[in-house]
């Protein structure tokens, strides 16, 4: 039997889990897998630019890298000093490494990262370890010359000191050349003030080239990459459409998500909802009271699983309107609510003109005292007519083990408790005043015994173990025999003889006492015809029948 409740209890948990069961992950699953792959797909575009940007712009300083090589390649006959210095005399810094990795010659400083990158123009290509690219939004002018003594812009000639007040006031960077020759210096001027490229530049970009030899080795050169302003503003516009492009798809994932939950939070509330009384259903509280009283924090209190059962409804809806019973449905469920700690306690519309409640009490008295005090101002809810409630409690003590540790109830059956609360209810059944019934075990054992002669009372009539007792009636003054009345007898092969005290009552209310008087009138009218053909004297027998 336990093992029943259990597993049905987990049945019923394992149903609502899957209502509750807020199908959004599945959408938010495809919706992340959408945002990486635009993300990814994106960067990849970004990086796909300026991969051949940087090839572009390194195209140039490529052919001159594949001269070298073929210097190289050509001079292989050669002894390895000789080659070094015509690969030297090209001016760019450079190394040449075997297949293992290892360095065997090296001109300058290796400044590149470890790692390189496989590229479409050349083998690999490698960073500075450590660069920081400058992009001064200034003019530029060329073609200063300088002869020892005066400076010459284009054909004019300009004096040491004339340059330098000129440069003062147009902001311009760097000295006047202390050489002769002609040089380039960066200051901040208008077109209208001298004659300038309009463009804007930055420093040079240096990479690593490398190149694979015909002898297993790697020729590495280091070659300078000139970015335009316009080149890192185009590369600027491809970051910001990415990010744009991964922000937007970002906004409708987390739009759709929260409408996602909104929408299941909406289904949740609706399922949970009493449509009578706009409060909660019976589900909701099943739930909930579970939640409640498995929780560690709870086990130390005591919990009272309460029916409470409006008398009558179906007659007040009958003599007024099923409108009106509801509106006072509303009243009633208003009014307990306000009766409990919503914090600690629950209450809902269970059925019809039943609700459901869990409360928290410290004594029974206590309890008692609250729950005639809610039944008192329940009564009094409408002036007009004056109502009867009838509440079943079944009270939920604290669990302990034979140590006196406190127990969780991790096992409780709301189903099973609140039914036991209903059944102590069902005591008041042909009663329509208000009362108060606590579940117990003797109540226990008799609704067992109820349900034992239930089951065996058609057996019993089949079986003709009722058995009919006499009992005589003389005339106190001649002491003759003048009459008899017929009284019933249960003589159980299972149960023994029972008195009809134990079982009548239950007849009387199943209605199977029809059967029991039929029963009886005709053992009764065997037992005369008996004695009839025994030659003995009969007399008036009297059998009592169930009105």
């Amino acid at each position: 039997m336990a093992k029943r409740d259990k597993s049905r209890a987990m049945k019923n948990e394992k149903s609502f889990r899957k209502i509750k069961k807020n199908h959004s992950w599945i959408s938010i699953l495809i919706y992340a897998f959408a945002l990486i792959t635009v993300g990814v797909m994106a960067f990849a575009a970004v990086d796909v630019y300026f991969q051949y940007a940087a090839e572009t712009k390194s195209a140039a300083e490529y052919k001159s890298i594949i001269y070298m090589s073929r210097i190289y390649e050509l001079n292989q006959d050669k002894d390895d000093e000789y080659i070094y210095e015509l690969l030297d005399a090209e001016g760019n810094d450079y190394f040449i490494m075997d297949d293992s990795g290892a360095v065997i010659y090296q001109k300058g400083e290796i400044t590149c990262a470890a790692d390189g990158r496989e590229v479409y123009l050349s083998d690999y290509v490698y960073v500075e370890k450590e660069h920081t690219m400058r992009f001064d939004y200034r003019r530029y002018i060329s073609n200063i010359k300088y002869d020892g003594d005066n400076l010459y812009l284009g054909s004019t000639e300009v004096s040491r000191q004339d340059f330098k007040d000129a440069g003062d006031q147009i902001g311009m960077i760097g000295n006047a050349p202390e050489d002769d020759g002609i040089v380039t210096v960066d200051i901040d001027v208008n077109r209208e003030d001298l004659n300038v490229l309009d463009n804007f530049v930055s420093d040079n970009l240096p990479i690593w080239l490398a190149v694979g030899l015909s002898d297993g080795n790697t020729l590495v050169v280091k070659a300078m990459v000139k970015f335009s302003i316009q080149d890192i503003a185009l590369f600027a516009v491809f970051m910001a459409i990415a990010a744009v492009i991964v922000c937007l798809v970002f906004v409708i994932v987390i739009v759709n998500v929260i409408a996602g939950f909104v929408r299941q939070k909406r289904i949740t509330n609706f399922f949970f909802a009493d449509q009578v009384t706009g409060g909660h259903n019976w589900m909701w509280f099943k739930v909930k009271s579970e939640q409640l009283l498995r929780k560690r924090s709870t086990a130390k209190y005591k919990y009272a699983m309460i029916n409470l059962v409006f008398v009558k409804y179906r007659t007040f809806c009958l003599c007024h309107s099923v409108a009106e019973g509801e509106e006072l449905l509303r009243k009633i469920n208003d009014r307990i609510m306000n009766s409990i700690d919503s914090k600690n306690e629950l209450m809902a519309h269970a059925t019809n003109s039943n609700f459901a409640m869990l409360i928290r009490y410290a004594d029974d008295e206590n309890l008692d005292t609250g729950i005639k005090a809610l039944i008192t101002e329940l009564e009094q809810i409408d002036t007009d007519h004056k109502f009867a409630f009838q509440v079943g409690i079944n009270k939920l003590d604290v669990m302990q083990d034979e140590n006196g540790r406190i127990l969780r109830r991790k096992d409780i059956d709301v189903d099973k408790e609140y039914n036991n609360a209903c059944a102590a209810r069902a005591t008041f059944e042909g009663s329509d005043d208000s009362g108060v019934a606590y579940f117990d075990d003797k109540l226990v054992e008799e609704q067992q015994w109820i349900d034992k002669v239930q089951e065996k009372q058609q057996q019993a009539i089949d079986n003709e173990e009722f058995q009919v007792y006499y009992q005589p009636k003389y005339d106190p003054r001649t002491n003759e025999l003048r009459g008899a009345e017929a009284l019933i007898r249960w003589q159980s092969p299972e149960y023994g003889f029972i008195s009809p005290g134990r079982f009548i009552p239950i007849f009387e209310k199943n209605g199977f006492i029809t059967e029991i008087d039929h029963y009886m009138i005709a053992h009764v009218a065997k037992d005369q015809k008996a004695w009839l053909d025994q030659g003995l004297k009969c007399v008036p027998v009297s059998v009592n029948v169930s009105r």
